[in-house]
Formats: structure tokens, sequence, C-alpha cells
């Protein structure tokens, strides 16, 4: 650590400031070499410089004097500083050319290249962090929402610190007394015998392990609002998952068509949703298919929800559930899912008995020799023979079947225009069996014995099918429940955002598990955390379980010991350098 090391602390490339930092016994001394003040008044040692204030000139070139680039510096002085020594800075214009030249420029004055994080290792070394403290400046550079940019701030402002320090202290007490049961057992102190002691000391361990728990039970949230959640969008092929991610990214991220397997293969995409980072995949729709390369992406769809923190499962509303859908809920069974009903700005409104033509009634055609219905939810007139009734149903997108009860006839021959349009028919005594399927994806229209069609009808329209054939078959969030009384269903449309903002809620309560307030706890968030936490919980488990069968008191001073070797990993008070070494390696050159 005697050298004097130098990196440039901003990020690769382009922008409009790049910082050479240098920090060492030599800082002050290699500055002077290099930097010239632009004013009289500035001229003089670096190191007569009043502390920490920024000065105006220029970089020249220790070998040539040439003039390397326009520049601001400042000289602060040990301990109080970011590595606790001596600390030079110059911002210089963000070019990659500048910053290597004055870089170079320090290097042969005198400093040394720095390794990664060299500079927050030094601040470790020097007592002006401790080693979770550093832990949390990585993942402050590198937090990708605000949940984890905070998460990363408060562990770096010490808020774990303080917890494993208190718990730590806690359990070197413990130890010191467990130690003195063992060497003085006669002494007053330690009078009872060791019953007594084991006793005492198993209170003190049960409060260790409630606060260990506590913590290790944070660390699934914290790795989530540190390296976010996976979810994996799942269903049959064009049931609207391409929609849906496009939906929460905001953005047309994947392509949506009406032809089933347009996604091949996974598309991931990033997102926040309320703070938390969250990495969507598309999958491609589980079904059998002939094509090798869809095949693929079938498989890598259902390995893709075997491994994500969650699964939305999406299904079709309107259409209902067929023997695909089964398949793929096999598929997923065991897996913790969220299931969406998706489309449901397609389903139709609620109708009363008011609008249900009734029996022994027959329709006229009042508009001439056809009737023709164009635009939004226009009705059908109608007429009565000789059961009253008001109007017909609407017949438009939005409606559901209109089936013509019996005693009912149809006298005109129709054009349907439009969405989803029902086809009606007429009641008489000849029975017949079906028609011929009326458009691609529809089931066939079976009317019922004794019924015969008076009309060819002419079904118009990309979309246009028999209403009956879909409301029949309607999805109800009542029905699905039963389906799946362990899963949370919602109510969603992906085209136009209907429900998404419920949607969105659950995520980011499904990340803090409902016994965590949004930024309120604190959070175990490193994987070296939460793993040392685990092991000195153990340790402590199994202390408590020597004192509590009544065993020698030797046996639970190691464990004793043990856990509190494992918490001071954490903080850095028993680390070794080769722990050092693992953590500083994340860290990029100039950190």
């Amino acid at each position: 650590m005697g050298d004097t090391v130098a990196a440039v602390s901003t990020a690769y490339g382009e922008g409009g400031i790049g910082i050479v930092r240098i920090s060492g016994a030599l800082s002050g001394e290699i500055l002077d070499r290099l930097f010239k003040p632009c004013k009289r008044s500035s001229q003089g040692k670096i190191l007569g410089w009043t502390d920490r204030k920024m000065r105006y000139g220029d970089i020249m070139s220790p070998e040539n004097g040439a003039r390397i680039d326009e520049v601001l510096a400042v000289f602060m002085r040990g301990p109080h500083t970011y590595t606790g020594e001596d600390v030079a800075e110059i911002q210089c214009h963000g070019s990659v050319v500048s910053l290597r030249r004055i870089l170079s420029a320090a290097l042969f004055c005198g400093a040394v290249p720095a390794g990664p994080g060299e500079f927050t290792r030094r601040a470790f070394m020097n007592g002006r962090l401790d080693l979770a403290q550093a832990d949390a400046v990585i993942d402050l550079i590198q937090a990708k929402t605000d949940a984890g940019y905070d998460a990363a701030l408060s562990q770096m402002a010490g808020g774990l610190s303080s917890e494993i320090g208190a718990i730590r202290s806690l359990l070197m007490e413990l130890l010191a007394e467990t130690i003195m049961y063992m060497d003085w057992p006669d002494e007053d102190d330690a009078s009872g015998g060791e019953q007594v002691a084991a006793f005492h000391l198993m209170g003190g361990l049960s409060t260790v392990r409630d606060r260990l728990k506590a913590l290790r039970a944070t660390s699934e949230t914290g790795r989530m609002v540190r390296d976010g959640i996976d979810i994996v969008i799942a269903g049959k092929p064009n049931v609207g998952k391409s929609s849906l991610l496009n939906a929460l990214l905001r953005e047309s991220r994947a392509i949506v068509s009406a032809e089933p397997g347009t996604t091949r293969d996974s598309i991931e995409a990033y997102a926040s949703v309320g703070g938390v980072p969250v990495r969507l995949t598309d999958t491609a729709g589980i079904r059998e298919t002939e094509s090798a390369v869809e095949a693929m992406g079938v498989q890598r769809s259902v390995a893709a929800a075997l491994k994500a923190d969650m699964v939305f499962l999406v299904l079709d509303s309107v259409s209902g559930l067929n023997e695909l859908d089964h398949e793929i809920i096999k598929q997923l069974q065991g897996i913790p899912k969220t299931i969406l009903l998706n489309k449901i700005d397609l389903l139709p409104h609620s109708l009363t008995d008011a609008d249900t033509p009734k029996a022994d009634c027959e329709l006229r055609e009042p508009l001439g020799e056809s009737l023709a219905l164009q635009g939004g939810n226009a009705p059908l007139p109608a007429t009565e023979k000789k059961a009253g009734f008001g109007k017909t149903e609407q017949l438009i997108e939005g409606s559901e079947d209109f089936i013509p009860e019996a005693g009912c006839e149809l006298k005109a021959s129709l054009t349907l225009q439009g969405g989803n349009v029902p086809l009606p028919a007429t009641e008489k005594k000849a029975g017949f069996g079906k028609t011929e399927q009326l458009i691609e994806g529809s089931e066939d229209f079976i009317p019922e014995a004794g019924c015969e069609l008076k009309a060819s009808p002419a079904l118009q329209g990309e979309h246009a099918r028999p209403a009956f054939a879909a409301w029949s078959k309607r999805l109800e969030k009542k029905d699905v429940e039963v389906l799946f009384p362990e899963e949370t269903v919602f109510e969603i449309s992906a085209k136009t955002a209907q429900g998404l903002q419920t949607l969105e809620d659950h995520i980011v309560a499904s990340v803090y598990g409902g016994n965590l307030k949004q930024g309120e706890s604190l959070l175990v968030t490193n994987a070296r955390h939460a793993d040392l936490i685990l092991k000195a919980l153990a340790e402590v488990d199994s202390a408590f379980s020597i004192l509590s069968s009544g065993e020698a008191l030797d046996f639970a001073e190691v464990n004793l010991r043990a856990a509190c070797d494992l918490l001071g990993e954490i903080t850095g008070q028993t680390v070794t350098e080769d722990i050092l070494d693992i953590v500083f390696e994340r860290f990029c050159v100039g950190k």
C-alpha cells in the first residue's frame, strides 16, 4: 500500500468531463510537476495550496513541456479523504486522448496504475470504510433502479454494519461469559453450576438468533431489489404475451401479430416497476409444432419458467380454455403463477332479460328487403307478434349471442357488417344437420333440431365470427379462481392497459413480501453477506442445541467463536487477504 496509484475514475468513452485520480504520498508532488496555474496568485508548490480548493490551469507534459489540456485541479490532504491518503484529482475534458495522456504523464512522474477497486480498498485498509460499506460502493455504482440505489446508499452509510456490529458484540459478550464459566466454575459469578450458566446463555442466544433470522429474511427481497426479479410471460400462441411485454415496457419491443407462433424464441427486456428492476421474458407460445426452430423456443419457454421468480400465465378471456391451455397448465404444475385473463376489452357487455326476444315473437323487415347493421352497437329492429317485448339485444361486437327462441322466425336476408357479429337463425319444423364453417378459426354453427336457415348471410370484417361461438366459452374470473385456488388472478387488457397498474402493484408487493415497507427496512442485498449470516445462524443454532441438551460448555464455545468470526467477515474484522481479493475484483479500475 506504499505506492502512489493513479487511474481514470470516470467511465471510459467520450464525455463533457473526465477525472484522473491520484492517491498516495507522492500525489501532491506529481500534481506539482504536471499542473501549471493560470493565475500568478496560484503559483507555488502544490503542498502549499489551501486544502480542497479547486484551481484552474493547464496540464503540461513532464517530458517536453507541451500543453496537454486545460483543467481544474484540486489537492486533498489525508486522512480526511476517500482513501484516507493524500489525493489529487484532475478534471479535464472528457476526451479519451486527453485522459490517456494525463494518466501517462502521472505514471511518468512516479505513480503506478491502480488495480480494480484500488481506491476503495485503500479506504477500507485505512479505516475509512468497513467491508460491508465497501461492498455497497459497487452496488451503488451498478444500481439500475431507485430501490436498488437507496438500499446501497443505506448500506454504504453503515446501516447493515451497525446491525451486524451490534449482534457480533452481543455474541462476543456471550462468548466471554462462556469462557468465564469454563475457567472459573466455582467463582461467585459462576455459582449455580453449568445448568444455570447454560440457561443464562440460551436467553442471550435466543435474542441473537431472532435478529439473525430477521436479517436473513430480507435477503431474498434484497437480492431482487439489487439484481432484479425475473418474470416469465407464458401461455399458448396468440394469447397476448408480446402485447403484455410491450405494455409493461411502454414501448414496442416484441412483434405483435394475429398469426400464432410469431415469437419463436424468448425475448428479454428490462423495466423498472415501482423502483424494482424487472427482467421480463416473453416466451414462445407453448404448443406442439412441426417447426424445429419454434420447437426449440417452446423448450426454452418451459425451462425459463422453471427458473423464474414469477410466472405470468396468460389466458384468453374471450376464447376460453382449450386442450393447449390445459397442457401448459400441466407443464407449469408446481410452479407459483400469477394468472392473467387477457383481452377483457373484447368481452361483451352484460344484457338484461328485457333485452332478449320472447317466445312466439317474429322478426320482420321494417327497413326493406334486407337489414344492414353498421357502426357500433347497432340494434336489430323488431316488432311484436303475440308476446310483447321492448327491444332486441345488440348484435354487434360487445353483445352476447342472438339466438331466437321457439316461435321466432327471421323473414329477411341479412348482411351483417363489422366485428364479432352473430348469425341469427329461425326455427321451423324440419330439422337439419349443420351449416358450413362460417369463418376461419370459428366453430361450426349447428342449429338445433327443427331449425332452418332462410337466408345466406354474409359476414364481413377481418375478425368477424359468430358471436355465440365465442361468448359461450367466455372465461370468468370466478371459474379461474376455482381452477387455481392458490394463485392470484387478474383481469387485464394488454391492448388498452386496463388492470396493468394493479398488476404492477402486485409485482412490488410480491418483492417486498408484505412484511417490509418499501424504503423503510434494512435489506441484505449482497449474496456474500446473506451466506455468512446463514452460516452464523447455523453456528448459533448448534450452540443453543448443545446448551439445551446439557452438554459441556466447551462445545458451545467453539460454535460461538465461529459465529463471531463469520459475522466479522461481513464488516472486515476477521477477513483474509483472499476474501479482500474476491470483494474488490468486482470493482472497476478507478473506484
